[in-house]
């Protein structure tokens, strides 16, 4: 360590991004980070995500693959001065957010969690945290399991990740990144896109949200990713008083959302933003696990499909009077003791 400073390497750190979800969750990563390290010096280091398509000389899998290939790959996948960010780094951060898919092949995987691997290499502390790990079979469970048991220091977000891979569970870092103030007066309803929907599906949620709307005498409030596909309806959701936006700052989402009775679309951590200002969601199902493990953790989520009759549902939770506290202190206080374990424990 240089001083008292604690040089700390944290990859794929999405704070950069457009979406306001990458953008929440990894706010709330970096504030657990510098909780448990004050004097933290964080590097955010970002992931290209054409090296999942990128072709090594060496499978992960060859005999003789070692420290230089690891690095070939690493500089690939986070830039050409990765290894210098985890060679000056006295702690190495991997947060997998909700980069790996379904698509994503064995391969890419090895290729992913260079970060660590290298770090471990060099035997520097590590940590893998705040992700959701896709449930894999075959190869790339069998990969993930064995690397996971290796490592060591892994916690994913979610339980149904966690329980599958035999790791640490630590809720979404972005249930703590923001306490939004209560509202008395809610006339909204937050509209988003689902992740990994194509264009088609996301306008059949929009229509069947303004029915909602128009039914419930409420403003659609459309804030979400890829909000262009929504583009044809941007007039009529204005002239209704709504909002038609693909992004903000975390303070004004958080006082655009607290302002909504409902939410409707497929945004996972939009959805946790609703929560956090106790705005139930009809959650549609996506091609990942987030949503389904997000209805399990919170009475505020039901999930709904397309063939679900979105009035009935609405009316239905809007009934329900159910709202949820804020994880708060106890989640906060393990990513901490996660945090300092890691960081105090040397790899082998």
């Amino acid at each position: 360590m240089s001083g008292s400073k604690i040089k700390i390497a944290l990859f794929n750190d999405t704070d950069f991004r457009v979406n306001i979800g990458c953008r929440l969750t990894s706010q709330g990563l970096k504030q657990q980070i510098l909780d448990a390290f004050p004097d933290a010096e964080i590097t955010s280091i970002g992931f290209n995500f054409s090296a999942f398509r990128k072709e090594f000389p060496k499978p992960a899998s060859a005999e003789g693959y070692g420290l230089s290939d690891i690095e070939t790959r690493l500089s690939a996948a986070y830039g050409k001065d990765a290894v210098d960010h985890i060679a000056a780094a006295d702690f190495v951060i991997l947060q997998p957010e909700g980069s790996l898919d379904h698509r994503t092949t064995a391969e890419g995987l090895a290729t992913f969690f260079t970060p660590i691997l290298t770090a471990r290499k060099l035997r520097k502390p590590f940590a893998v945290l705040n992700g959701t790990i896709p449930i894999y079979e075959g190869e790339r469970s069998d990969y993930l399991t064995g690397l996971f048991r290796e490592l060591g220091h892994v916690a994913a977000r979610d339980e149904i990740s966690a329980e599958h891979y035999g790791i640490e569970f630590l809720v979404d870092a972005a249930f703590l990144r923001i306490s939004p103030a209560p509202v008395a007066e809610r006339d909204g309803c937050l509209i988003t896109t689902g992740a990994r929907n194509n264009a088609e599906e996301d306008v059949e949620i929009l229509k069947a949200a303004l029915k909602v709307c128009e039914a419930l005498k409420l403003r659609p409030v459309v804030l979400t990713h890829a909000v262009e596909r929504f583009s044809l309806y941007e007039a009529e959701i204005i002239g209704r008083g709504g909002i038609f936006a693909e992004t903000a700052s975390i303070e004004y989402a958080a006082e655009t959302i607290s302002k909504c009775r409902l939410h409707i679309g497929g945004r996972y951590h939009m959805a946790i933003f609703s929560i956090l200002c106790n705005v139930p969601s009809l959650l549609f199902d996506v091609q990942t696990h987030k949503n389904q493990w997000l209805e399990r953790y919170s009475p505020l989520i039901t999930l709904v499909h397309p063939h679900t009759d979105l009035d009935a549902a609405a009316a239905a939770v809007l009934s329900s009077g159910v709202s949820q506290g804020h994880p708060g202190s106890p989640a906060a206080e393990k990513y901490v003791h996660f945090l300092k374990r890691a960081m105090a424990e040397q790899p082998l």
